[in-house]
């Protein structure tokens, strides 16, 4: 893979030089774009793909993978302009490889006859309070005690920019994890509930968090089968499973809305796993 993208960084500087613009970067990634999607179009054709012809088009192995070569040609066109390198690129790979898997799992594992519990993410299984003052501050050079500090003293536009910085970042997968919180899933499993993951992490605006999720629970082994990213994860986990045996969050206003549906809630603060277990 390395000498894939040492071929096409060496190709693309003969055909436009060096420092462009971003202007420039910008029309040239437009028409490899353009260019991609017209070799997509040879791949088809490839094929005997029309249902309403009949053609006598022999297969060719070779000109199917010609022009794929060609697709991924643009595609390494387009990384490179992006710079975006072959380490980068690799790590994407497996990290999306994830996220895919986590999908098809959650959207075709059927409803089984296993309880299931959903857990809250952020400051329930994890230090993400804490994380984010210490990031603020450092980008701030501030000295702010906690998140609920900076939510009340901060300037708006900059408590916005830098929450854009810290998701971009893939700082959260390293977030520290709450003392307590591995063996406490691991022993849900063990007492046979199905463990759903919840969160208002804004995934549809990030792409990259729902990878970085998946990283951290893997990395702090953490137990769960479902991961569900909304801004009204209570309310919409509760539609998904309405048989829902309990959910744990650390929020109030989470913790008043589903217990006002009838539902059992354990509001995390000052807590033990143990509590619950």
């Amino acid at each position: 893979m390395e000498d894939f993208f040492k071929v096409q960084k060496e190709f693309q500087k003969k055909l436009y030089g060096e420092n462009l613009s971003n202007e420039e970067k910008t029309d040239i990634c437009k028409r490899f774009v353009l260019a991609a999607h017209q070799e997509l179009s040879e791949v088809l054709n490839c094929f005997n793909w029309k249902e309403h012809r009949k053609e006598d088009k022999t297969f060719i192995k070779s000109n199917l993978l010609e022009e794929i070569i060609d697709v991924f040609k643009y595609v390494l066109n387009i990384c490179v302009i992006a710079g975006i390198n072959e380490k980068e690129f690799k790590e994407a790979f497996y990290a999306k490889t994830a996220v895919v898997l986590q999908r098809h799992k959650q959207e075709f594992l059927k409803q089984d006859k296993r309880k299931v519990c959903a857990i809250d993410l952020d400051d329930t299984l994890n230090e993400w309070f804490k994380s984010f003052t210490i990031f603020f501050n450092k980008k701030m050079k501030s000295k702010y005690i906690d998140y609920k500090e900076i939510e009340t003293n901060a300037n708006t536009l900059d408590l916005a920019r830098i929450k854009r910085e810290w998701r971009i970042s893939g700082l959260k997968k390293f977030i520290p994890v709450k003392k307590g919180a591995s063996s406490f899933t691991k022993e849900l499993r063990k007492k046979g509930y199905r463990i759903v993951i919840i969160s208002a992490r804004p995934y549809k605006d990030y792409s990259r968090i729902f990878s970085d999720t998946i990283f951290w629970l893997k990395k702090n082994k953490i137990a769960y089968d479902d991961i569900y990213f909304d801004k009204q994860k209570h309310l919409t986990i509760l539609k998904k499973f309405p048989k829902l045996s309990f959910m744990v969050e650390d929020q109030q206003k989470y913790y008043d809305d589903v217990t006002k549906e009838g539902y059992k809630v354990f509001l995390v603060q000052d807590w033990s796993f143990k509590e619950i277990l």
